[in-house]
């Protein structure tokens, strides 16, 4: 697997059928960290889990499938 800059070297798969807000909690507690936390990580600071579980905007989708190597749910 080939890492960039922008990659978190940790993957955290979402499980079938899993909410966009459950995998950002996992992969939050997974790297020790708060949900707010993960997002900063990301390049989404200031983001709202709640709103992005209710219209992911393709700005988003993109920064986190970026920075995680896969798509969000």
């Amino acid at each position: 697997m080939t890492w960039t800059a922008h990659r978190i070297p940790i993957t955290v798969a979402p499980q079938p059928g899993e909410a966009l807000e459950s995998w950002i909690g996992a992969y939050a507690r997974r790297l020790r960290t708060t949900n707010s936390g993960f997002l900063r990580i990301v390049g989404l600071a200031g983001a709202r889990p709640a709103q992005m579980a209710l219209r992911l905007i393709s700005a988003e989708a993109d920064a986190l499938q970026r920075a995680t190597g896969g798509q969000p749910p």
